[in-house]
């Protein structure tokens, strides 16, 4: 049972470690390279998007 839960846990910060890295790198450097805009906003999601799946596929493959 503790064994589940401390696997289950793992995953879930894995997952968030995925999905919350490639963000906050994009969104830092859209602060610093760029004037804040909608537009900035808007590319830097899609970088992270972008990031976030390139880490998930890389993973994947490397688990193979």
């Amino acid at each position: 049972m503790s064994e589940d839960r401390d696997r289950h846990n793992q995953t879930t910060i894995a997952v968030i470690s995925f999905v919350l890295l490639p963000f906050a790198v994009t969104f830092s450097g859209a602060a610093v390279l760029a004037d804040p805009s909608v537009s900035a906003f808007a590319w830097s999601i899609v970088a992270a998007l972008v990031l976030s799946l390139a880490l998930a596929v890389a993973s994947f493959l490397r688990d193979r």
